[in-house]
């Protein structure tokens, strides 16, 4: 790309939103985050994708399909890498509900930057969850207030999305099934979508980070805003919650992952040179730190392929 075409690039950012509020922009044609299991649906866990207008935004909407019954306590234990989450970039207000009870709860997953695993639920009834899916630059054109201090942490909506929740709670109330709800939930998200918001410099680092897949060193996305590295760090503290250094660890890790899943025959060695690892060790060694296991072994499992090491 000349650097003609990288300035005219780069003072699109400027006037990313046309007067209705479409993108001019879309930084999701460049990057598609992937869960540890994107292959698997269950009738706790199913995705949906939003409306065209929201897709530069929103990643899915996701949750149980339908309203389920659970025993509590009661269930078996969770099979080998049941509910484990990798990093994936994004970030998540999730709502769970149980029809039996009444009860319902709500909250905002900041980006993750270490893997955990979650249990099955040990309410008994019958319930159900959904969830919104964020793209780590969309965050900053609905979120009412600053996203620092955000990053692996599960708090309030409120605390971030000031009177969301008693909005979507009654906007649910008649709602159960999962495309009800993101039917019901995509004119609230446009309406609250706020393009004023927008940082020309996020999103100008964020493209050069996606088009560079992570591999990038920070000098080299500062040059391409135009900004220096404290001010950059702090635009990204206060707009995405993590570093620079560390969302372009986390792209390299996700699109080093897409290779991995769609390759039967992964060449570690060729994956050193493309995303510009030190060695066949520094990659294994990142790629368990934010998966806990091997590329062989994380295929596997999304997969549902049984292997020895399992």
């Amino acid at each position: 790309m000349s650097i003609h075409t990288e300035r005219k690039m780069k003072s699109s950012f400027r006037s990313a939103f046309t007067r209705d509020g479409e993108p001019m922009f879309q930084l999701n044609s460049l990057y598609r985050p992937l869960i540890a299991t994107p292959f698997s649906s269950s009738r706790a866990y199913s995705e949906i994708s939003p409306c065209d207008a929201l897709k530069p935004y929103i990643v899915c909407f996701w949750g149980s399909p339908e309203p389920y019954e659970n025993e509590g306590r009661k269930t078996s234990p969770a099979p080998a890498g049941h509910g484990l989450v990798i990093p994936d970039t994004c970030m998540d207000i999730i709502f769970n509900f149980n029809h039996t009870t009444g009860e319902a709860s709500s909250c905002f997953c900041g980006l993750n930057d270490e893997p955990f695993t979650t249990g099955r639920s040990d309410q008994a009834g019958r319930l159900s969850i959904f969830g919104i899916r964020f793209h780590f630059w969309a965050v900053q054109l609905f979120a009412g207030r600053t996203l620092l201090g955000s990053s692996n942490i599960s708090d309030e909506v409120d605390a971030f999305f000031n009177g969301w929740t008693a909005q979507l709670m009654e906007r649910f109330s008649a709602a159960h099934t999962l495309q009800e709800r993101a039917r019901l939930v995509e004119p609230f998200l446009m309406a609250k979508l706020n393009g004023n918001r927008m940082n020309a410099d996020v999103f100008n680092a964020a493209y050069r980070i996606l088009q560079g897949r992570g591999t990038l060193p920070a000098k080299e996305i500062c040059a391409y805003t135009g900004v220096s590295q404290r001010q950059l760090e702090r635009l990204f503290a206060g707009r995405i919650g993590i570093s620079v250094k560390t969302l372009s660890t986390l792209v390299r890790f996700q699109t080093l992952w897409r290779d991995v899943l769609r390759s039967e025959t992964f060449d570690v060695q060729e994956a050193v040179v493309k995303y510009r690892y030190t060695d066949q060790s520094h990659l294994l060694h990142e790629f368990k730190k934010f998966h806990g296991v091997t590329p062989a072994q994380a295929r596997a499992r999304a997969l549902n392929i049984i292997t020895p090491e399992q």
